[in-house]
């Protein structure tokens, strides 16, 4: 293998830091792409550099994004900065400061939402991802692609159009993989139910001795189970989806236990189920997260089921008859 001559770790510095800044122009990001994409020595040179910033802690890298796209205090990258930087990965580099052969890992960002919470957050390729309650997720972003795991909860994606680096979304036992479109995806235990809002995504879920495959357009869903076994594809009401990032659930005829677990990732009190008995009694209806209690109260007449609250929320017992 050929040794990297120093301009070339130069300019590879230089397109290093140009793609960890999560405020660089479109035109910035295609000529750096285009440099890399030139030659193998380029790449190899590229590679050296980004071994360095992992080894050094995501030194220069982007910091993490707050909970709105436009933070005005978003870290932003002086040319005149950014060459001293390249300056100085340059001599690191030229005197041997990575440990060659070591394998590096990128620093992980996280993020979490508490319950009733719903956080926006851009990431550095200028996509954006929205967590809904109780929800959480890491994120590393590779030469080659762009890696998140949706630990629990569900999140909306919208995803940058970039080919040379697909957007993979693990959850569970399966994987969603876009280059650019818009999606949704809602863990569920081991599992989890992906819907596509824009575009198209590949869903992908492996068993024990059986792998399963699904394309999606715009409209559709698809859900996996923990066992990696995965349903048919089906259409659905958009609306019903997308009313959820507003903090709006629809409900049809699924068990109390279940709308319970669903409504408590929405609701700042938590709600406890005190009797199971009522968990079957199947749900139809919508409510908006800001008006939960309203909405639970008007079980007592419908449901025959009470509603009472103290300090450790919102409970729900079978109503008793009157004597």
């Amino acid at each position: 293998m050929s040794r990297c001559s120093d301009p070339d770790l130069r300019t590879a510095a230089h397109w290093a830091l140009v793609l960890r800044d999560p405020t660089a122009d479109h035109e910035h990001i295609k000529s750096a792409l285009s440099w890399l994409e030139r030659s193998a020595e380029n790449e190899a040179a590229f590679a050296r550099v980004n071994k360095f910033l992992d080894a050094c802690d995501n030194i220069a890298a982007h910091r993490e994004i707050g909970a709105s796209p436009e933070r005005p205090n978003a870290f932003r990258v002086n040319p005149r900065l950014l060459a001293i930087a390249a300056s100085f990965l340059l001599v690191a580099l030229t005197g041997q400061l990575i440990w060659q052969g070591q394998r590096t890992t990128p620093r992980a960002m996280h993020f979490s939402s508490a319950a009733g919470e719903f956080k926006t957050i851009a990431l550095p390729d200028h996509s954006t991802l929205l967590l809904t309650g109780q929800s959480e997720i890491t994120v590393e972003f590779m030469s080659r692609e762009r890696r998140l795991n949706l630990v629990r909860g569900e999140a909306f994606f919208d995803v940058a159009a970039d080919r040379s680096r697909p957007f993979i979304v693990h959850s569970g036992t399966g994987t969603v993989t876009a280059v650019g479109t818009e999606f949704n995806v809602h863990r569920d235990g081991g599992g989890a139910v992906v819907t596509v809002i824009h575009g198209r995504v590949v869903v992908d879920s492996t068993g024990p001795a059986t792998r399963w495959r699904a394309s999606l357009g715009p409209s559709m869903q698809v859900d996996y189970a923990g066992s990696g076994s995965m349903s048919t594809i089906r259409r659905v009401d958009l609306d019903t989806i997308l009313a959820r990032r507003s903090g709006t659930l629809t409900f049809s005829g699924q068990p109390l236990a279940q709308v319970v677990s669903g409504i408590n990732r929405y609701s700042r009190e938590p709600v406890i189920l005190v009797d199971p008995d009522i968990g079957s009694i199947p749900v139809t209806g919508s409510v908006n997260a800001s008006r939960i209690y309203e909405w639970l109260t008007a079980f007592d007449k419908g449901l025959g089921i009470s509603v009472t609250r103290d300090e450790k929320g919102l409970l729900l017992r079978k109503q008793r008859p009157s004597r």
